[in-house]
C-alpha cells in the first residue's frame, strides 16, 4: 500500500481516495473510499469543502502518481503557559478541518463512572491481545471492536471522561496502562477529525498492540526517564522487531495495521527508528499514533522522557512539530482537543490557591474547574473543594511543574497525579 497526502488541487481522475479532511457524511458519495472516475467527482468534493485528502496509490488507476504533502492552513494562536509562569503565544498552523464538536451529552461526574468500567474492559483487552501475541494465538477483531464501540460511545457522551482517565496516576503493568492511554488518545483524536468507525477499529487495534514487543524486554527500561545508553537504545528498538514477528502470521491483522505498528517511532525528518523513514513514506495513521504515543510517554515519564505536566507535554509536542519530527496536522488538533489547561494540569490561581484542573470548560477554556489542594504555597486545604472559575472572580495565574522547578510548592506531594477521578465524582 502506498499512501500519499495531497491537496484537492492535485486530485485527478484515476486516483483512489482513502481519507478526506471532512466527514463522508458531508460529501455527495455513498461509499467511504472510492476511485475518482470523473472530473465531476472532484468538483463535488471541492464544493463539499474538501481541502486535503489521502490517496492510495496501489489502488489508483494511474501509470504514475506524483504528489506533494501540502497542508492548506491558517495561522491561529493557542496560548500555552510554561512552568516558569511565562505566557507563550504559540502560532500554530491549523488545517482547515472542521473537527467534530464535543458538546457533552452527559455530565462529567456521571460519565466518569461509566468510562472507568470501559477502561477496565480496555485493559483486559490489552492483556488478552498481549497473551495471544506471545503464544502465537489468533488475534480476533472480536477482542477489539466491542471496546472501540464502548469507548466511542463514552467520547460521544462526554469526551473529558476519557481525557481524565488517561491523565490519572498509574498502577500495574506499564505496557498495559500505556496501551490504554494511547488507545484512548487515538480514538479521541480520530473522532475529533471525524474518521470512520471502520478506520477507528483498525487504529484502535494498532494502538492496543503497538508495544506488545515490550513484554519480551527488561521492563524497567520502559520508564527510565533519561537518555538511554547506546546499548540500551539498541535493546529498546528491538520491541518493534519482536512485535512484527508476533504479528506476521496473524490472519486478521491488515497490512496497514502492521505498518502503523512498525512505524510508531518513525519521525518525519528521518530521525526515528527502525527504518529512519521520512515524510510521505510514513503512513498518516502512524503519524497520528506517534503523536499520541509521544504525549502519553511524556506525561507518564516513559521511555527517555522524565515525566512532565500535560501543559509542558503539549508545548514539547509543538516544538517537535516545528522541528519537522511530528506531523503538524495531528499535533495541532491534539493541542486543540486537550485544551489550554488539560485535565491534570497543576495550576496556581490569582488568589494563591493551588490545585489540579479536573474539568475543562469548552466554552471558556481559560476558566476550568480546579480541585484545590493548597490555600497557598505550603498550606494544605483540608476541604479539597472544587471551584469553577466561571463562578468566581479569579483566574489561572500560572501552570506549575511540581515534579520539577516548583517542587517546593507541593511539600506533601499532593499534586503529582493525585486526583482520583472516580473519587472526584463522588465528592461533588
Amino acid at each position: 500500500m502506498g499512501l500519499k497526502k495531497i491537496s484537492i488541487q492535485e486530485l485527478c481522475t484515476g486516483m483512489f481516495i482513502s481519507e478526506l479532511d471532512i466527514s463522508w457524511q458531508k460529501t455527495p458519495f455513498f461509499r467511504h473510499k472510492r476511485l475518482v472516475t470523473e472530473q465531476q467527482d472532484i468538483e463535488l468534493l471541492k464544493q463539499a469543502g474538501v481541502e486535503w485528502l489521502v490517496i492510495d496509490i496501489s489502488k489508483s488507476k494511474l501509470s504514475r502518481v506524483k504528489s506533494k504533502v501540502k497542508i492548506m492552513a491558517d495561522a491561529s494562536s493557542i496560548v500555552l503557559e510554561q512552568p516558569e509562569a511565562v505566557l507563550v503565544e504559540i502560532q500554530v498552523e491549523t488545517p482547515k478541518v472542521k473537527p467534530k464538536s464535543f458538546a457533552p451529552k452527559v455530565a462529567l461526574k456521571q460519565e466518569l463512572k461509566a468510562a472507568k468500567q470501559v477502561q477496565n474492559e480496555i485493559l483486559e483487552a490489552v492483556k488478552t491481545l498481549q497473551k495471544a501475541c506471545e503464544r502465537g494465538e489468533v488475534i480476533s477483531s472480536e477482542a477489539v471492536n466491542p471496546v472501540v464501540e464502548k469507548t466511542l460511545n463514552s467520547i460521544d457522551n462526554n469526551s473529558q471522561a476519557m481525557m481524565a482517565l488517561l491523565h490519572e496516576g498509574r498502577d500495574g503493568s506499564k505496557v498495559t496502562m500505556h496501551s490504554f492511554g494511547v488507545f484512548a488518545l487515538v480514538l479521541l483524536l480520530s473522532t475529533h477529525l471525524e474518521y470512520s468507525v471502520e478506520d477507528q477499529q483498525e487504529l484502535g487495534l494498532a494502538a492496543l498492540i503497538h508495544d506488545a514487543g515490550w513484554t519480551k524486554l527488561p521492563i524497567h527500561l520502559m520508564s527510565k526517564g533519561k537518555h538511554y545508553t547506546p546499548t540500551e537504545k539498541k535493546l529498546v528498538t528491538q520491541h518493534i522487531t519482536i512485535v512484527k514477528k508476533m504479528l506476521k502470521d496473524q490472519p486478521e491483522i491488515s497490512s496497514r495495521v502492521m505498518s502503523v505498528v512498525e512505524q510508531h517511532h518513525e519521525f518525519l525528518d528521518g530521525s526515528g527508528y527502525p527504518k529512519q523513514l521520512k515524510g510521505d513514506d510514513i503512513d498518516p495513521w502512524s503519524r497520528l499514533l506517534t503523536t499520541c504515543n509521544e504525549y502519553d510517554e511524556m506525561v507518564h515519564g516513559l521511555g527517555e522522557h522524565p515525566g512532565m505536566t500535560p501543559q509542558s507535554a503539549l508545548s514539547s509536542l509543538f516544538r517537535l512539530s516545528k522541528k519537522g519530527k511530528l506531523d503538524p496536522l495531528y499535533t495541532t488538533h491534539l493541542i486543540s482537543l486537550l485544551g489550554v489547561y488539560p485535565i491534570g494540569s497543576v495550576v496556581q490561581l490569582t488568589n494563591e490557591k493551588i490545585g489540579i484542573v479536573v474539568e475543562v470548560n469548552q466554552v471558556e477554556p481559560l476558566k476550568p474547574k480546579v480541585k484545590i489542594f493548597y490555600e497557598r504555597a505550603g498550606k494544605e486545604s483540608h476541604l479539597k473543594a472544587v471551584v469553577d472559575l466561571m463562578d468566581i472572580d479569579e483566574k489561572v495565574l500560572r501552570v506549575l511543574d511540581v515534579g520539577g522547578a516548583d517542587e517546593e510548592l507541593d511539600p506533601k506531594s499532593l499534586l503529582l497525579f493525585s486526583v482520583d477521578m472516580v473519587e472526584y465524582t463522588q465528592s461533588v
